[in-house]
């Protein structure tokens, strides 16, 4: 074999050599996942997509799975899973997907995290005037008080979509900001406020008594059956498989009989 088909080959394993090993383990190889950018501009200026919906992910089928801010009777979403499995990821994609696909005068964004540091989005646009909101920060209880009296007296059709990331951080908040925090919960989405936030499975006791305000869940990787069941009804997890999840990047919700499984775009 000459020089330069012995460096074809080997550059050849090298690649394929993720694969190789994949296969020896007989785990499943991570799908190549296109970017953000690279969806949302396939989508039509008329797609509802950049109307009343917001892109989430793809599903293995390869039709979009989203958020529809016309279900004003959805309620607030969980997005539950192991600690490091990539809960906030969704909230990060979630923040790039409604600046790249719908107007300020639309739909504007909430970030209130723990971790500021690590949001590697415009600090302010015009669709998150308020910034990148510390949760130990009074602007954290401010901007909750903000948004539960913009939602009371909200009669436009602009939507804002609440980014918290870390729901027991609610516990070290005053009195005052959890009651208004709970209003929406129950109440947000029909006054067009999406509330979105994360939780580590092992923190799931801390706030049980917040854990009903949650119809709706979306998982990622959950590797013990017991954390999940502090979710799901025993009848739901057979099928759910919450462990075999691509750990940051792939995650699943129920909806009517089944589950659906998705990956996160690339940003």
């Amino acid at each position: 074999m000459s020089e330069s088909l012995y460096r074809v080959a080997l550059d050849a394993l090298v690649e394929l050599s993720p694969e190789i090993e994949a296969a020896r383990s007989g785990i499943k190889p991570k799908p190549t996942v296109p970017t953000l950018e690279s969806i949302v501009s396939g989508f039509d200026p008329e797609s509802e997509y950049r109307k009343n919906k917001i892109y989430l992910g793809t599903a293995e089928d390869g039709l979009p799975v989203s958020i529809n801010l016309n279900n004003l009777g959805s309620g607030p979403r969980l997005v539950v899973s192991d600690k490091g499995a990539g809960n906030v990821d969704i909230l990060k994609s979630i923040a790039q997907s409604i600046m790249m696909t719908h107007s300020p005068s639309s739909v504007q964004f909430v970030v209130i995290t723990p971790n500021p540091n690590e949001w590697h989005i415009p600090e302010y646009s015009p669709h998150n005037p308020n910034g990148i909101i510390p949760v130990y920060e009074k602007s954290a209880d401010d901007m909750i008080l903000s948004l539960n009296a913009w939602a009371h007296s909200n009669r436009s059709n602009q939507s804002v979509v609440l980014l918290y990331e870390d729901l027991t951080r609610i516990l070290s908040s005053n009195p005052e900001t959890a009651d208004h925090l709970r209003w929406l919960l129950m109440r947000g989405t029909s006054k067009h406020v999406f509330p979105i936030v994360t939780l580590d499975t092992s923190k799931a006791q801390e706030v049980s008594s917040w854990l009903p305000y949650f119809r709706s869940k979306i998982f990622g990787k959950i590797t013990d059956p017991e954390e999940a069941g502090k979710f799901i009804e025993s009848d739901k997890l057979t099928n759910a498989n919450l462990d075999t999840l691509y750990q940051g990047s792939q995650f699943t919700v129920h909806t009517g009989n089944e589950w659906t499984r998705f990956l996160l775009p690339k940003i």
